[in-house]
């Protein structure tokens, strides 16, 4: 069967900076009743919605492509690509999960994820999971308890905060895998909070 092609539009990314764009047109904003996720911010549950005509690629390897990139077949690229993070828009009927899937197979080099829109709508502002998870531990624990916890549970320290006290940014791929272990994590009654390393559209004024 012949792939359909994606239709991408390129936004710019500065990783720790606001990114500012004007919202895509409400029909690119295809969500499903039955795609709801939760997420907890703090003590508190919000809910977002899969956006399952849109895919956010990070860190796109911009010196190698072209308008006829071999390494993204199902793509057709923009020109003159000069940015570290971009969207693909997908055609009626295409499934992001799915086509992420294949995506992570053709480029191994590059990171993937679902869009998510806030609110039971799915209306609110788009998030995507870049990777990485950010978890609050009881800031009372000393390094050798932070440590144990660590080693305990098998996860990787990218980095302890400077702000506050035992925050901690904890490896995971990029994805939904960050959001299920963010929540895997704050589902223990182990920690203060944990949630995903967001990140998040921020609108023009």
């Amino acid at each position: 069967m012949k792939n359909k092609l994606f239709k991408i539009s390129l936004l710019s990314l500065a990783l720790g900076s606001p990114i500012f764009f004007n919202p895509l047109h409400a029909q690119d904003n295809a969500v499903s009743d039955s795609d709801v996720y939760t997420w907890h911010d703090g003590t508190r549950q919000r809910t977002i919605r899969l956006n399952r005509s849109q895919i956010m690629e990070f860190d796109p390897d911009v010196k190698k492509q072209t308008a006829n990139d071999n390494t993204a077949p199902q793509a057709t690229l923009n020109k003159k690509i000069e940015k570290p993070m971009r969207v693909l828009r997908m055609e009626s009927g295409m499934d992001s999960r799915s086509q992420i899937r294949e995506l992570k197979s053709l480029n191994k080099n590059k990171n993937y994820s679902e869009i998510f829109q806030d609110g039971k709508a799915g209306s609110g502002r788009k998030r995507a999971l870049p990777g990485n998870i950010i978890v609050h531990l009881n800031p009372d624990w000393n390094q050798q308890e932070v440590d144990d916890w660590l080693s305990r549970n098998n996860l990787q320290l990218v980095k302890k905060f400077d702000f506050g006290k035992n925050i901690l940014l904890i490896k995971t791929s990029a994805g939904l895998v960050s959001l299920q272990k963010a929540n895997e994590i704050y589902n223990t009654g182990e920690v203060v909070a944990a949630y995903p390393n967001w990140w998040k559209e921020v609108s023009k004024k």
